[in-house]
């Protein structure tokens, strides 16, 4: 068994596993990365819980959902959610701080520590004031300092101190780890490089496969790598700020993400739509895969009887779920339909707003906010149909559970995933995104459907949900899996100097002479390029014969750029080994466009400024 596992999971693992994997899944250990499983969650966290229990129930073992906020328990959480059905018996929730606090010596002795020695930092423990896990010291406003976290036992385990530079103003951290004795075991100074040493003792040198689901843990881990590691990351919506105005500006939350695809194992998208788009950006050089959303068969039966007037949306409360959208039709669809109800469960800040919204359409005696609901799937087998009005989403996992419950969907037709899933006016309704008066007429279409149409269509989403059932999309994964490589990295300090930089009538011609780069051979490369500051970065493939370099940037991705500094890049790529240099010159460039020049910074590095156009 595992021995990086904590001792209470190495306790209970052999009493739920009366017999051996199946074997559907490759041999390994598998894990799921998530920054944290707070009370109330939205669709990502529960695609993370059910993918998870669902290869632990397929393949009959031990998955691991890994955690890194100090203020979530996983040994608290992981019986709540298992006492609400959303955790198969085989899953368990590991927390950094829990699992360090329960380390034994030698187990805390696996964190290699990647700081120079700072043997005083012994004398910066605060005094022990509380039987609290935790002690901290803050500034006069309460920016926090200094944190002290204890042990299970009672002994000092982590000080982490935010104001090495100058004491009383953050800046500058170190991490100093203990062992029972107050002896240091190993300092880190940032936060990420502690929690890698962490996951380098949590996977040892076992084959193991992680998921990354939370956007803040897949930036924080984006440059991880170990030989032993498949590395996931899964895009769960889009991967563009505004795909409607803004080509190139990658959404902030997944920005380091984005930029580092190539680093990953496999990038998984919900869509082959999304997919073919993050490639015609050029943001992966092959890895990007697509692995549909998966959900339990709700055994939905098109027969049982339902209110024809009665709506279910489940969403979080927040700005870009358009709810106003779906209580302007329903408001609107209740003159045709006087006995229309559509509940919406969920939280979030839009709360107040929403309520005020609905009471001034009068639409309290149609229009009910339920809160956070924990079973809320489940009322889809009430429910005639279910509506759907986000801006974006990767693969709503809504609208396939209402359809494996016979709930029929009305969806905006947006980036990602309702038309992959709903075949319009079949097994849902498909409405232009945005129109509202449009989402009002499928209201008031499916309240007034005939009874056996209605049959049809529910019969139809059922089947069309099976597509989807856990059995299906986790024999997809194994395959995924088994195509993965363990092959070792290549390493490579390639440096790139340019040759010439040549402005043409349809973009700038760069040719760079490329240094030190050992591979005997390199796949793709590109000249990348980000605009500093900004969440604005492409890629243009290159011309790359081990030794030149040759790429062209075309003007019609220049003219799309704010003003600023855009800095360039050469990157190349073969199977699991990346390497991104910024291109140096000896000396400015004096090619210019109508829009940019050309410049170098303090260390050779080069650049376009671009100009407002």
């Amino acid at each position: 068994m595992n021995s990086s596992l904590p001792r209470r999971v190495r306790r209970i693992i052999p009493a739920l596993l009366r017999s051996e994997p199946k074997g559907i899944l490759p041999a390994g250990n598998y894990y799921t990365m998530l920054w944290a499983i707070p009370e109330t969650f939205g669709g990502m966290t529960s695609v993370a819980l059910e993918r998870s229990s669902a290869f632990a129930r397929r393949d009959n073992r031990p998955v691991e959902i890994l955690t890194f906020s100090r203020d979530n328990s996983g040994e608290e959480r992981e019986r709540a959610l298992k006492a609400e059905g959303r955790l198969d018996k085989r899953v368990s929730l590991r927390n950094v701080w829990e699992d360090l606090s329960q380390w034994s010596d030698d187990e805390l002795a696996r964190m290699k520590g990647t700081a120079q020695p700072v043997p005083e930092a012994v004398d910066d423990a605060l005094p022990r004031t509380s039987g609290e896990a935790c002690e901290q010291r803050t500034d006069d406003v309460g920016t926090v300092l200094q944190t002290d976290h204890y042990s299970a036992g009672g002994n000092l385990l982590v000080i982490d101190r935010q104001d090495t530079k100058t004491r009383g103003t953050k800046g500058g951290r170190l991490l100093t780890l203990l062992n029972s004795q107050g002896e240091i075991i190993g300092q880190w100074r940032t936060a990420t490089a502690f929690y890698k040493a962490w996951l380098n003792a949590v996977f040892g040198n076992k084959p193991s496969y992680v998921i990354v689901d939370s956007s803040y843990a897949g930036s924080l881990f984006s440059t991880y790598r170990k030989k032993n590691v498949i590395f996931c990351t899964a895009m769960h919506s889009n991967f563009l700020e505004n795909h409607k105005t803004d080509a190139r500006r990658l959404i902030r939350g997944k920005f380091k993400i984005l930029r580092n695809l190539d680093r990953f194992d496999r990038a998984i998208t919900l869509t082959h739509a999304q997919q073919r788009d993050m490639l015609e950006h050029h943001l992966s050089s092959g890895n990007l895969t697509v692995m549909p959303n998966l959900i339990r068969n709700l055994k939905g039966n098109a027969k049982k009887p339902r209110t024809k007037t009665h709506g279910l949306m489940l969403a979080r409360l927040t700005k870009g779920k358009r709810i106003d959208h779906a209580i302007r039709a329903v408001t609107a669809a209740c003159a045709s339909a006087p006995r229309l109800q559509l509940d919406i469960c969920g939280d979030g800040d839009m709360h107040s707003k929403l309520a005020q919204q609905i009471d001034a359409n009068s639409g309290g005696g149609h229009i009910t906010l339920r809160g956070y609901v924990s079973n809320a799937k489940e009322h889809f087998h009430d429910a005639s149909f279910s509506l759907l009005t986000s801006a974006q989403e990767g693969q709503p996992l809504v609208i396939l559970e209402s359809m494996s419950a016979g709930c029929i969907p009305i969806a905006y037709d947006i980036k990602y995933g309702p038309s992959d899933i709903i075949t319009d006016g079949v097994d849902g309704f498909l409405v232009p995104d945005g129109d509202i008066e449009a989402l009002t007429q499928a209201i008031i279409r499916i309240t007034t459907m005939d009874d056996a149409e209605l049959t049809t269509m529910r019969r139809n989403a059922i089947k069309r949900a099976q597509d989807f059932y856990e059995a299906t999309i986790v024999e997809k994964w194994a395959a995924m899996f088994r195509g993965c490589s363990f092959d070792p990295f290549q390493r490579s300090q390639a440096i790139a100097n340019l040759t010439s930089l040549t402005v043409t009538d349809t973009g700038v011609a760069i040719e760079a002479s490329v240094e030190d780069h050992p591979w005997e051979q390199t796949a793709h490369t590109y000249v990348s390029w980000c605009l500093t500051g900004t969440t604005y970065y492409g890629r243009t493939p290159a011309d790359f014969d081990g030794t030149t370099l040759r790429a062209h940037i075309p003007l019609s991705e220049l003219q799309l750029l704010p003003a600023g500094t855009l800095e360039l890049s050469a990157d190349f790529a073969d199977g699991r080994s990346f390497r991104r240099t910024r291109i140096l010159a000896d000396q400015t460039p004096t090619a210019a466009g109508p829009f940019f020049t050309s410049a170098l910074d303090d260390e050779g590095q080069l650049s376009l400024q671009i100009s407002k156009h």
